[in-house]
């Protein structure tokens, strides 16, 4: 498959994770900077991080199975 024929990523901004998973966005931007098992972003420049929609979902699954918790 060509770079142009690949789908494009999905992103969420930290406001949409923080709704999806019903807690404050000051928990989510923890969760981001905490060293075992972050949120997984990506940052387009310094004042846009975005959370991508396919690793944001197996890190949801890693958490359900019991994933490091901090």
């Amino acid at each position: 498959m060509s770079l142009s024929q690949e789908p494009i990523p999905q992103f969420m901004t930290l406001n949409e994770v923080a709704e999806r998973l019903k807690i404050s966005r000051w928990t989510v931007n923890r969760w981001i900077k905490r060293e075992i098992n972050p949120i997984p972003v990506v940052y387009f420049t310094d004042r846009t991080p975005r959370v991508p929609w396919e690793q944001f979902e197996l890190w949801v699954d890693s958490q359900l199975e019991g994933g490091e918790q901090t």
